[in-house]
């Protein structure tokens, strides 16, 4: 058994009985608690466990007849709390020592082997007036499933969608522009000012380059008229000379 925050959890392995006469072998009680003959009480608490299962909680005569004062039994609870409420009236002699009492063994006679946690928070006795008992009081927890204390509030607004835009705003609502396209206003497919089913006129072949003459180096150009010109030169020499000596 450990407690956290001050809610009760009782860590249960096997509910050992076989029948409903032993189910007290695993109990939360509460001794010494005062019952006023004619009074009427308000019987509330919270409860929940890691499995469905059953158990049973009520305001009892401790020992002697075991007389079940508040005339409550056995409920179903399961992974989320659950909150029970019972008034009742103390028809029995004033006791000094009722006891509150949540049976958590082989309710109904149904062992469970299998490990699990009961969780037991909110126990509260109060004394109310007669006309107030069956009322709903606004007040006071009604019997009916809340909200698990550990896990994180609903958002008041579904995921992706915004109060007050268009349906068209939020996610997931079909795209202005279509797959495959940059720019809404041009076709799939399409250059930007064609018209769409023409297709581009085939390229003429560009005409093959005239061939063009060699050029000289620039440097070629002036020795070839120096060496016509010593050519010549050295002719005339040579005629010259042949007249001199020949």
């Amino acid at each position: 058994m450990n407690g956290n925050d001050n809610v009760f959890a009782m860590n249960i392995e096997d509910t050992v009985a076989e029948d409903n006469a032993n189910a007290w072998y695993i109990q939360l009680n509460q001794d010494g608690v005062t019952l006023e003959e004619g009074k009427t009480y308000r019987l509330s608490l919270d409860l929940k466990s890691s499995i469905e299962r059953k158990v049973s909680y009520c305001m009892q005569e401790f020992e002697g007849s075991w007389t079940n004062y508040s005339n409550t039994g056995v409920v179903e609870i399961g992974p989320q709390w659950k909150t029970f409420t019972s008034d009742f009236t103390m028809t029995s002699p004033t006791d000094t020592k009722a006891r509150f009492n949540v049976t958590m063994g082989s309710v109904e006679g149904i062992r469970i082997t299998e490990k699990h946690d009961v969780y037991v928070d909110n126990i509260s006795l109060i004394e109310i007036d007669g006309s107030q008992a069956g009322s709903d009081d606004p007040d006071q927890p009604g019997t009916t499933d809340t909200e698990d204390p550990d896990q994180p509030d609903k958002p008041g607004v579904e995921p992706g969608t915004e109060p007050g835009n268009e349906p068209g705003d939020n996610p997931g609502d079909e795209p202005l522009v279509g797959p495959g396209t940059d720019d809404p206003s041009v076709e799939p497919g399409t250059e930007p000012g064609n018209d769409p089913g023409t297709t581009d006129p085939e390229p003429e072949p560009e005409p093959e380059p005239t061939p063009q003459k060699p050029t000289y180096n620039p440097i070629v150009n002036i020795i070839v008229p120096v060496v016509k010109a010593v050519t010549r030169v050295v002719k005339t020499v040579f005629s010259i000379l042949r007249r001199l000596f020949w």
